[in-house]
C-alpha cells in the first residue's frame, strides 16, 4: 500500500475526529496536507511544516496554496498545476465511483528564502463511510536530489555529444571527398564499403544531434523562434522529403485535409521544430506500415482553439504492455527492435519534447497489427518565442 493510499485509509475512518488521524500524518515520511472541500487545510504534519518553514497555527483553516505556491523552474509564477488537479477531481466527484489519485512527477513551488525546489505530487479526494467527498489530501516528497543527478546525466551526454561530434562530421566529410573523387579512381568494391561507412556515419550523427537537442530541451535551452508558417505546405513539404523511403519500401502515402482548413492555415510556429516533428512521424509510419499493402495517411484538421495532425498507419501497432512507455527516452517495444533493429528510442521522446515547448499536446491510439495513429495539436495562437539558447541540431549542424 502506498503512503496516500495509507492516508486515505486512515482519513475516511473517522473524518470528523481532527486528532485521531495527526499521528497518521506524523508517522509518514512524505509532506501531507488534510484539506477541506474548500482546500482550506485541515491537518499537516511536521515534514510538510518544515519543507515550507511554516509553523502549523498559521496554517490551519487556510487556504494551501497561500504557502504551497507553484512556480516554474526559474521561480516565476506559472499555471498551478496541483490545485487544477484537485478541483479538476472535485468537480468529476459527483458520481458514485471513487476517483484514482493524480501524481504530478515534477512540480516546483516556492521556499521562503530558499527559491523553488522540485516536488513530486500525488492529490486525492477523502471520502466518508457513505461514499461522500469530505475533503482531499495533497502528499509529496522532494525530488531535488533526483533532480540533480538528472542534470548531472544531461550535461554528460552533452559534453560527450559535442566531443563526438566534430570527429564524426570530418569523417562523413573525408567519405563524401573520395566518393565524389577527390582522392582518384575507387573499385566498385570499395565504394560499397564507403557507402555503407557512411550510412552508418549518418546514422551516428543523427544519434548525437538528437541526444544534444533532447539536452537543450530538458534543461530549457533550446531557442523557439515562432514565424508565419503555413501548416499545409509544411506537411507537403515533409511528405515529399518521406516519398523515396515510401517508394522504397512499396508505400502508399497520402495527405488529407479538413475542408474547415482550407488550402493554406497559416500559424505562428517554428517551422524547424515542427518539421522535425513531422519528419520523424511520418518516418515511424513509412517504417512500420504493413509490409504487403502499407498505407500512410496524414490528415490536418482544425478544432476550436488548435489545428490537430494525424498521422495513421496500417501497420505492427504498439503491443498494450508498451504503450505507458512509447514517450519514454530510449525506450523501444520489442515488434519495433525487431521490425527494425537499428533505431535509438529517442524519435517519439524528442517529438512529446517539441511539441510541449511549441505549446500543443501529443497523442496516440493502436492496435496490435492493425496501425497506429498518432496525432499532435498545435495552439491557434501559435508558439511562445524563446529566443535564448540554441536552435535545433540537423545532420548539417
Amino acid at each position: 500500500m502506498s503512503d496516500v493510499e495509507h492516508i486515505l485509509k486512515e482519513l475516511e475512518k473517522d473524518v470528523k475526529t481532527q486528532g485521531k488521524y495527526q499521528q497518521v500524518l506524523t508517522s509518514i515520511g512524505d509532506g501531507v496536507i488534510a484539506l477541506d472541500k474548500r482546500l482550506r487545510v485541515t491537518a499537516i504534519n511536521d515534514t510538510a511544516l518544515s519543507f515550507f518553514h511554516k509553523r502549523k497555527s498559521s496554517v490551519i483553516g487556510t487556504p494551501y496554496w497561500r504557502f504551497f505556491q507553484v512556480r516554474n523552474e526559474h521561480g516565476k509564477k506559472t499555471n498551478d498545476v496541483v490545485r487544477h488537479a484537485l478541483r479538476d477531481l472535485l468537480r468529476k466527484s459527483h458520481g458514485r465511483k471513487k476517483l484514482e489519485p493524480k501524481s504530478l512527477q515534477r512540480v516546483y513551488v516556492r521556499i521562503p528564502s530558499d527559491g523553488v525546489s522540485p516536488i513530486a505530487v500525488s492529490a486525492a479526494l477523502v471520502y466518508s463511510d457513505t461514499g461522500t467527498v469530505v475533503g482531499a489530501v495533497i502528499s509529496f516528497r522532494s525530488i531535488e536530489e533526483e533532480v540533480e543527478i538528472s542534470q548531472m546525466k544531461s550535461t554528460f551526454v552533452s559534453l560527450a555529444a559535442h566531443q563526438l561530434r566534430a570527429p564524426l562530421t570530418s569523417i562523413r566529410w573525408n567519405i563524401e571527398y573520395l566518393l565524389g573523387g577527390g582522392g582518384g579512381e575507387i573499385p566498385p568494391q570499395q565504394i560499397e564499403v564507403l557507402r555503407d561507412v557512411y550510412e552508418s556515419n549518418t546514422r551516428m550523427i543523427r544519434l548525437i544531434n538528437d541526444l544534444l537537442n533532447i539536452s537543450r530541451i530538458e534543461e530549457g535551452r533550446i531557442r523557439v523562434e515562432p514565424s508565419p508558417t503555413d501548416i499545409v505546405a509544411l506537411i507537403r513539404e515533409a511528405i515529399k522529403e518521406a516519398t523515396p523511403q515510401a517508394k522504397a519500401m512499396n508505400r502508399a502515402l497520402a495527405f488529407t485535409v479538413d475542408k474547415a482548413v482550407g488550402e493554406m492555415a497559416v500559424l505562428n510556429i517554428d517551422k524547424q521544430l515542427i518539421f522535425q516533428v513531422l519528419r520523424n512521424l511520418i518516418s515511424n509510419a513509412v517504417k512500420y506500415a504493413s509490409m504487403h499493402d502499407g498505407q500512410v495517411t496524414v490528415h490536418l484538421s482544425k478544432e476550436k482553439f488548435s489545428y490537430r495532425i494525424n498521422v495513421w498507419d496500417n501497420g505492427i501497432g504498439v503491443p498494450s504492455d508498451a504503450k505507458k512507455k512509447v514517450f519514454t527516452k530510449f525506450f523501444r517495444a520489442e515488434n519495433a527492435s525487431e521490425r527494425d533493429p537499428s533505431g535509438s528510442g529517442l524519435g517519439l521522446y524528442l517529438v512529446k519534447m517539441i511539441v510541449k515547448v511549441s505549446g500543443g499536446n501529443v497523442r496516440f491510439t493502436s492496435s496490435p497489427d492493425k496501425g497506429t495513429t498518432f496525432s499532435f495539436s498545435l495552439p491557434l495562437k501559435g508558439s511562445s518565442a524563446r529566443l535564448k539558447g540554441k536552435r535545433f541540431s540537423e545532420l548539417s549542424a
